[in-house]
């Protein structure tokens, strides 16, 4: 993904269920608004900010983008969604990357992030030479499979 806005590094890794085995060799697909908070341009179909990256052999991966914004109705914390494909589990939804410094997050979404244990969807930002980085973990639940 990419576009102009705040520059943005979200790395990553993916476990197995048990939260614990890392997942080499899956296909992560990330999708994510731009800076207006919106998927795509007047008169055009599809997502624009898109990308891929496959998981090492640790499980680890890597986009760098730009950070989304809310959707314009301003009541939905900014985040980009990603699934994961694999050679050795069926095509699933992983979740959302939320950033822990948006204004949005309510206290419920804080309290459930805090019982998501290590497993948060919410990435804590860092910002190192101007460019914004967050790193997250991600575990294959099984559930969503499309």
């Amino acid at each position: 993904a990419g576009g102009r806005g705040s520059p943005l590094v979200v790395r990553a890794r993916l476990y197995r269920t048990d939260g614990q085995q890392t997942v080499p060799n899956a296909v992560i697909f990330a999708y994510q608004t731009d800076r207006n908070g919106v998927y795509n341009a007047p008169g055009v179909r599809g997502w624009r900010l898109t990308g891929w990256a496959k998981t090492d052999a640790e499980g680890t991966f890597e986009f760098t983008t730009i950070r989304p914004a809310p959707y314009p109705s301003g009541d939905i914390p900014a985040h980009i969604h990603l699934s994961a494909d694999g050679p050795s589990f069926a095509r699933q939804i992983l979740g959302d990357v939320r950033f822990a410094d948006d204004p949005l997050l309510t206290a419920d979404d804080r309290r459930a992030a805090a019982r998501a244990g290590r497993f948060t969807d919410l990435c804590p930002v860092t910002v190192e030479h101007g460019v914004e980085r967050c790193e997250i973990l991600f575990r294959l639940t099984g559930e969503y499979v499309f």
